[in-house]
């Protein structure tokens, strides 16, 4: 049984954000409906994870607002922004970032949102990382570890679900099955879907894009 969410799973407007002392980043209106899937590509260095923390609430934005299952990120306390971010909001991220000292397993079930035992072990399955569940991260590969965060931000069913670079550390075979794995989670949860990467691979498999080709001169050394 998926979240209940509105018509609009995510609305964001008129996003800006800028490092300090470097060059204001502006960013498109974005508008996803429940089961859509969106590809943000772009250069490193254009914003594309700059942007991904703005809608996930991870950054401030400078102007501009971000709604999230019909609750605006405006002026929301941050106990109550976890809560919709909690319920609502999986996050798949370009660097690990998991608990060093328990297993794959345990870093899967540590959502209290999470799915039931049976779920996350379906769900393991199916990204491939069954046979790792007892492993500790530092005894993984970068792709094992990918994948890993793949399942842990599938675990609890999200609404929306944000990608930074999900496909970069892996081989074209894994590739292809983690975009499906993702795709199938959208289409099966009514949940929207948005991809930040510069892996051309996923080019050919999502028809809806949108390009952010702005590189900011005076912000080079920030992650972006």
């Amino acid at each position: 049984m998926s979240n209940t969410i509105p018509s609009a799973v995510l609305s964001a407007s008129q996003l800006s954000y800028q490092y300090r002392g470097g060059t204001l980043l502006s960013f498109p209106d974005l508008h996803l409906d429940p089961g859509e899937v969106l590809l943000v590509l772009g250069p490193s260095g254009c914003g594309k994870t700059t942007l991904l923390h703005l809608l996930a609430g991870l950054l401030p934005p400078r102007t501009g607002s971000i709604a999230l299952a019909g609750q605006s990120y405006n002026y929301t306390q941050p106990a109550v922004l976890d809560q919709i971010r909690g319920r609502n909001l999986g996050i798949v991220y370009q660097q690990p970032h998991f608990i060093d000292t328990l297993t794959a397993w345990q870093n899967l079930r540590l959502s209290p949102f999470a799915q039931s035992k049976e779920e996350l072990l379906e769900l393991a399955q199916q990204i491939g990382i069954a046979h790792l569940l007892k492993k500790y991260p530092q005894e993984m590969s970068a792709g094992e570890l990918q994948r890993l965060g793949i399942a842990r931000a599938l675990a609890h069913r999200p609404g929306l679900i944000l990608a930074d670079e999900p496909t970069s550390a892996l081989d074209r075979r894994h590739c292809l099955a983690v975009l499906e794995r993702l795709q199938t989670h959208a289409r099966q949860y009514n949940a929207a879907l948005l991809i930040v990467t510069h892996d051309d691979r996923l080019m050919t498999a999502i028809p809806q894009q949108i390009t952010l080709d702005y590189q900011p001169a005076a912000a080079q050394n920030q992650q972006v």
